[in-house]
């Protein structure tokens, strides 16, 4: 068959065993002459299987590629050398300048149907081949490359192509062989590209030609250690170079049209197909669970919007979607999805760099058709994701917001921090965090944001009154019996925090709603003090060592400072005021939320107890003639250590709680016990993983004053208690009051003895294995070891030489 007919078979292929037997009939297959090493490296191994460990993440790179390519198109249709002075500083000015006409600010969201539509149908994603054992074809209207040039581009490794390029992504030249290792068994990927004519010069009509090529994984052969990709490059360019196949055609039919793969033509860009691609989304891309929705996760704020297309057996009522991303998405359906009031955007400034947060608070049962379950916190840099944390930090002792751990998401913007500090906090596979301090003081500030936001506070104890109320109970017989017990031990007593008995969660509920009434200006008409009046010097103490937070009434929108239009800006000038010297602040963040700004900064370490720093903080936009000033002077004192929250005994009292003429326990916490059946445990996140065995889950209070308080909840339809209750003469309320004591003040325990800087979230896992454990045999322990008397203990010394 000719070139050309190879090329197009090769495509609507769709099984990698097919295109093996197709290339091995065309004598390419079984000659290794024909192939070239990927990157003219024999260990490429060693960088193309160290790439992305998920085939979504890695199917995103290409996606990435297809965005630059269509970016750098454009440019140079323009006639500007992508590395000159000249060129785009950044993806959002290249796509704003040329690609999308007037006043649009290159962001999707302001795009009409039309264009976004126009846009979607020059990249798509095509899901082709069989429902278990799909193939995905990834096509741009991008540059495309000539086939000379094959080697140096696509077929490269770790070369500078977009190194010095701003407004592109990818730099490592890398990041696209991460698909390889999810291709099938022989890791087998399909490249058909051709140069955009206008880009081509006259006299080089050679590289007209469509240029394609098949790569290829082959298992380590005789003395090698590793396997080595390759491709397909039976063409002699001479110079001993081997190069690709071409053929000349005006156009090829690479793009989909209604569902129908390979029908739409082009005249120039580039086609990669991955082969019986091994990707955990085997379902139509298209559904709530499919690929789609988990790019949405991994590409929050693409430049240019994808056309995904669904061209295999499914029943469906649509065959193509746009994705747009999460975050467009997320404000699209806000009103249906999203609470009052959120999302809430605050800045984060860490070690000298800016971070811009959103924060997104879910209804109820609402964001899991969003993201995965255990997607928390997601880091992104232009748009694409490069890190994540599992939501299980929601319920950290800092954060302790464990009632919505399943109804919140973070996005952190960290498109403006530079080269030095990207590379300490991401891999260069751009799909997780690196290990480093500056990741940790990251992580650290925002679980500290988190934990004393008090919108997010109110949030959490609105979802706990919430679940609370669908299951309250009259507890007043578990509450005496348990005063009984713990009044009689002073061991158990030390096991309680101290602080003011449990209410019913009906009660005093004014504070604990999510105010969503308040309604900002696009810009501030006063930003001053709180409570304060304009122009008045605010003094206070400042701990050494310790942040500050100092607040603002104002009168602006919540995303006054985060949004990409005519946002606000600040400036903060530090001083010590005796001398004037100036003070540099690395570790800061302003909060706008429903009218008050919350200023956090933390002072350096080495400022002296007794000198007096001058805080100026300037608020300016584009509509403020000048900026709004205010001036704080803090005084440094020396550092003030809280008291420890644990109670002691003789705070706690001893003796019986409710017996009279004894000595009462004053003030003691009784932990909030609710029994949870199988068909309620998904209903939270705290017993979300619950199964036969499990016994216990804790979720910490979302705020108690400081203390660090717990709700428990417990499995009713664990296999040992049902097994049980089955079995045993005694009734059925009281075995499970027994359990139900047991487990409590196990827990308790637990995490009595949990240290005061331990992981909140491993703490819960820590009470939830360990009770799962215990589970088996606590009733026995309750039930047999209390029927043993003293004369039954004997010993063979005692039955032996008795008195």
């Amino acid at each position: 068959m000719s070139t050309r007919e190879l090329c197009l078979e090769l495509m609507r292929l769709d099984n990698e065993e097919d295109v093996i037997d197709l290339l091995r009939r065309e004598g390419y297959w079984d000659n290794l002459n024909f192939w070239r090493d990927f990157g003219d490296n024999e260990n490429n191994f060693s960088t193309a299987g160290a790439q992305q460990s998920d085939a979504t993440a890695a199917l995103v790179e290409k996606l990435i590629n297809s965005i630059d390519a269509r970016l750098m198109n454009a440019v140079l249709l323009a006639g500007i050398n992508p590395k000159s002075e000249q060129a785009p500083k950044s993806i959002h000015d290249a796509v704003a300048n040329f690609l999308i006409s007037g006043d649009k600010y290159g962001e999707i969201k302001n795009w009409t149907t039309e264009e976004r539509k126009d846009h979607a149908d020059k990249i798509a994603v095509v899901a082709t081949g069989s429902n278990d054992k799909p193939s995905f074809t990834i096509i741009d209207q991008g540059e495309g490359q000539t086939p000379s040039n094959i080697p140096n581009t696509f077929m490269s490794l770790n070369k500078s192509n977009k190194l010095n390029i701003r407004f592109v992504q990818g730099k490592f030249n890398m990041g696209g062989t991460g698909v390889f290792r999810f291709c099938g068994e022989r890791s087998i990927q399909l490249l058909i590209t051709r140069r955009n004519p206008k880009l081509v010069g006259r006299d080089h009509f050679s590289d007209l030609q469509w240029g394609f090529t098949v790569v290829r994984r082959d298992p380590p052969r005789g003395s090698e250690r590793s396997s080595v990709f390759r491709y397909l490059a039976p063409v002699d360019e001479g110079f001993h170079k081997k190069g690709v196949l071409r053929f000349f055609a005006d156009e090829l039919p690479l793009f989909p049209t209604l569902g129908k793969p390979y029908t739409r033509n082009t005249k120039y860009g580039s086609l990669i197909k991955l082969y019986n691609y091994k990707i955990r989304q085997k379902s139509n891309i298209l559904i709530e669970k499919g690929l789609r929705n988990a790019v949405d996760v991994l590409l929050p704020s693409p430049a240019l919007p994808i056309g995904f297309h669904e061209s295999r057996s499914y029943q469906r009522d649509t065959q193509s979607e746009i994705l747009v991303g999460l975050l467009l998405k997320l404000d699209e359906r806000r009103h249906a999805k999203i609470e009052e009031g959120f999302p809430i955007h605050p800045i984060l400034k860490v070690d000298g760099q800016s971070f811009n947060l959103a924060i997104y608070g879910f209804k109820r049962k609402q964001a899991v058709s969003f993201f995965r379950a255990s997607d928390g916190v997601i880091f992104s840099v232009n748009g694409q994701t490069h890190g994540k944390l599992d939501r299980r930090l929601f319920n950290r002792k800092r954060v302790r917001l464990g009632y919505v751990a399943d109804s919140l998401l973070v996005h952190v913007d960290c498109s403006k921090i530079d080269a030095k500090h990207q590379e300490e906090l991401f891999m260069n596979s751009r799909d997780r965090l690196a290990e480093s301090p500056f990741r940790q003081n990251l992580e650290l500030r925002i679980e500290d944001y988190l934990g004393s936001n008090e919108k997010l506070k109110r949030f959490a104890n609105s979802r706990r009154d919430q679940l609370l109320l669908e299951k309250i109970k009259d507890d007043k017989s578990f509450n005496d019996v348990m005063s009984k017990i713990i009044g009689k031990s002073p061991s158990l007593a030390s096991l309680l925090e101290k602080g003011s008995r449990i209410t019913d969660p009906s009660e005093n509920r004014t504070n604990s709603t999510v105010s969503g009434t308040f309604q900002g200006k696009e810009f501030p008409t006063y930003f001053r003090f709180r409570r304060k009046s304009e122009g008045v010097v605010l003094h206070r103490n400042c701990e050494q060592g310790r942040s500050t937070r100092i607040t603002f009434d104002t009168d602006v929108q919540n995303n006054y400072f985060s949004r990409a239009k005519d946002n606000g800006k600040t400036k903060i000038l530090c001083a010590l005021k005796e001398t004037g010297e100036r003070i540099e602040i690395f570790n800061q963040n302003i909060d706008l939320t429903d009218g008050v700004a919350t200023l956090k900064i933390t002072l350096p370490a080495d400022i002296e107890v007794g000198e007096t720093v001058s805080i100026c903080l300037e608020v300016s936009d584009i509509n403020q003639t000048e900026p709004f000033i205010n001036i704080a002077e803090l005084d440094v004192i020396p550092r003030q250590e809280k008291p420890s929250s644990r109670p002691t005994r003789s705070s706690l009292g001893t003796g019986n709680i409710s017996g009279k003429g004894n000595k009462r326990l004053a003030n003691i916490d009784l932990p909030n016990v609710q029994w949870v059946k199988k068909h309620e445990w998904t209903s939270q996140p705290a017993t979300a993983n619950f199964d036969k065995n499990s016994a216990v889950a804790i979720t910490a209070r979302p705020n108690d004053h400081g203390r660090q308080l717990y709700d428990f909840f417990l499995n009713e339809d664990n296999i040992f208690l049902k097994n049980e209750l089955r079995k045993s003469d005694k009734t059925a309320d009281l075995i499970k009051e027994q359990y139900r004591i047991g487990m409590v003040l196990i827990g308790m325990a637990l995490i009595k003895n949990s240290k005061d800087d331990e992981d909140g979230a491993d703490l819960e896992e820590t009470v939830a294995d360990t009770t799962k454990s215990l589970a088996m045999m606590i009733i026995p322990i309750i039930r047999d070891i209390s029927t043993i008397e003293i004369d039954d203990v004997s010993t063979e010394d005692e039955s032996e030489y008795g008195e």
